[in-house]
């Protein structure tokens, strides 16, 4: 496994780009970039499991089986995801979820001053997805900073 840190100053307040991760409608908006029809369902309330999902060319589900392991509101969240979900069946215990999972993906919320965040993510990923993640996930933050500044 390999760790990719990313980070991004956005111009609104903590409070605005937590809303922007945390609501469904919002996180559609940016999420977009790693699957057409992203979305999340479940809760990011600690200890709640939560599935990150998209349709595939079949129209069933992808995505990710997840749990929230930390939520310190406005501060941080801890997402550690446990398996995968492909077109629509659920896999926590083949040798290559076992190969990868658990593994973390870290969401920080820095308040610079009442209208600026330093917004930083910190993830575990496989080598073989490292680059792809490198490409995608600035990007996602730069879709979220529009949004966030936006305020729509």
């Amino acid at each position: 496994m390999k760790q990719l840190t990313l980070s991004i100053i956005i111009n609104a307040s903590v409070k605005t780009v937590w809303e922007n991760i945390v609501d469904l409608e919002k996180y559609k908006k940016w999420a977009i970039v790693f699957n057409k029809g992203s979305y999340f369902a479940g809760s990011w309330d600690q200890g709640s499991k939560i599935l990150f999902l998209a349709p595939n060319k079949n129209n069933k589900l992808d995505g990710t089986i997840s749990e929230i392991y930390i939520n310190e509101k406005h501060k941080r969240i801890g997402i550690r995801h446990h398996g995968y979900i492909d077109d629509n069946i659920q896999d926590t215990t083949s040798p290559e979820v076992l190969s990868w999972a658990p593994s973390h993906e870290d969401y920080f919320f820095e308040e610079l001053d009442k209208k600026k965040t330093k917004f930083s993510i910190k993830l575990d990923t496989l080598e073989e997805n490292y680059d792809e993640y490198t490409e995608i996930w600035p990007q996602a933050l730069e879709l979220l900073k529009t949004n966030c500044e936006n305020k729509k």
